[in-house]
């Protein structure tokens, strides 16, 4: 059951949130797995890529500093360079 509910969050977050405030080409979903979700956005820092959001949608799915409340979005490592391997990715 807790990893369906985590799916979902998740899901609901990518298809409802990120891919109604960013064009297709400013963000690439790299990888997910049972709490995490590893993208490409094209932005300046963290707090350019939480501004896009409405304030509504950031208490919705964002933690804010400190709280570790389940089921919300946490910034744990802001990544400056990775290496992905996937089918289609470029």
């Amino acid at each position: 059951a807790i990893l369906s509910y985590s799916k979902i969050l998740m899901l609901d977050f990518v298809y409802n949130c990120l891919y109604q405030h960013f064009a297709e080409d400013e963000v690439t979903l790299l990888q997910t797995d049972t709490d995490s979700i590893y993208l490409k956005a094209d932005v300046g820092s963290y707090d350019e890529f939480l501004s896009r959001f409405p304030e509504d949608l950031r208490n919705l799915h964002f933690a804010k500093e400190g709280n570790i409340t389940p089921g919300k979005m946490k910034l744990e490592k802001q990544m400056k360079e990775c290496i992905c391997e996937a089918e289609g990715l470029q």
